[in-house]
C-alpha cells in the first residue's frame, strides 16, 4: 500500500498512514 502521507503534502503538522486515509474514506458504521 501506500507509505506515510507527511504533513507539508496536506497542509497540516501532522503524519497521516495509509489506514488513517482508509479510516477517513470509508467510517466504520454499525
Amino acid at each position: 500500500m501506500m507509505g506515510p502521507v507527511y504533513g507539508s503534502e496536506l497542509g497540516s503538522d501532522s503524519v497521516v498512514t495509509s489506514d488513517e486515509l482508509t479510516v477517513a474514506s470509508h467510517p466504520l458504521r454499525d
